[in-house]
């Protein structure tokens, strides 16, 4: 696991920091708060994974970020100001669209941070975080943190199998292309026969979930059996974790704590407040508020901010050897 400044601490300052960036983005369709959010996940994301992998990722996303972004003003028609008229009567305001375009960014904040999330906290750290309080609950979460990527690896997997296997049985020799490279649109419909219609994508797909499904089902069992019989889960059975707490440790909470406490306090006062409907709130740009805005920005850029101070510091200590 590729370490940042976030995993260098303590788990219950990585799970901590994360449960707050996700609540605070949750919780507020402030658009300034859901910049800082998508600016912050963002930043710490990239560092984790790289700038390439997370562009991937939202080449992905993509399509369920414009589902999210169109189909609130088809469904919702509240708003007084109206864009155009569908043929069906129903009028499309600029504060539904406006709704879509914050649910979206939401959307794509928390599959940021929940990206961090799984980066940050793997399955060892999921068990002692809550091994002792909630054995079955920190079972079941670090199984499914290790489970999604692994699941989809194999379902890519089992699907080129079963797409070679389709056209080994329409006599293909697929073995003979040049260099191992991918059968061309042409070779495909010649070993088929015909090109390949949606019936039959759709019933690979199926059966390649059919298999994989069981795939995980099967070793879920067999983990769960394993950690019994290893004693999981009984009253009087020790835990075994590496991890203490340092002054770094301390330091970091007490920020965290100090941020989130200002970020309420602010919250209950009513600063981050911010409707859509009937008319979207103007955004307050005076100085009180737009000095709220400080402390959350300085939150969600905090790790990635941290990440850029250690590189900065292990560049200048190569430099001295």
């Amino acid at each position: 696991m590729k370490r940042d400044a976030l995993t260098d601490l303590h788990p219950v300052c990585g799970a901590l920091y994360l449960a707050g960036a996700l609540v605070l983005t949750m919780f507020f369709l402030h658009p300034v708060l859901l910049l800082a959010s998508l600016t912050g996940a963002a930043a710490y994301a990239s560092s984790l994974y790289g700038g390439r992998e997370i562009r991937k990722r939202g080449r992905a996303w993509l399509p369920f970020l414009i589902l999210i972004l169109l189909s609130n003003p088809l469904l919702t028609h509240r708003g007084v100001t109206v864009l155009f008229t569908l043929p069906t009567g129903n009028a499309v305001t600029l504060q539904s669209l406006l709704f879509g375009a914050a649910s979206a960014g939401l959307f794509l904040a928390v599959l940021l941070w929940l990206s961090c999330m799984r980066r940050v906290i793997d399955s060892d750290r999921w068990l002692y975080l809550f091994g002792r309080a909630v054995p079955a609950l920190s079972l079941l979460l670090s199984m499914a943190f290790r489970q999604v990527p692994r699941y989809a690896g194999r379902f890519r997997e089992v699907y080129r199998q079963q797409r070679d296997l389709e056209r080994t049985a329409a006599g293909a020799d697929w073995d003979g292309t040049a260099s191992g490279s991918r059968p061309s649109a042409a070779d495909e419909r010649t070993a088929s026969g015909k090109r390949p219609g949606l019936v039959r994508a759709v019933s690979r797909v199926v059966r390649t979930f059919s298999i994989v499904t069981t795939w995980a089902l099967e070793e879920s069992v067999e983990r769960s059996d394993s950690m019994a019989a290893r004693g999981y889960g009984l009253r009087r059975r020790t835990a075994y974790g590496t991890y203490r707490m340092t002054r770094r440790d301390g330091l970091f909470l007490a920020c965290w704590a100090m941020l989130a406490a200002g970020i309420a306090v602010l919250a209950w006062r009513g600063f981050y407040s911010y409707w859509f409907y009937p008319a979207a709130a103007p955004l307050r740009t005076d100085l009180p508020h737009a000095a709220s805005y400080v402390p959350v920005f300085v939150y969600y850029l905090l790790p990635a901010v941290m990440q850029r101070e250690e590189e900065r510091r292990w560049k200048v200590l190569q430099s001295g050897i």
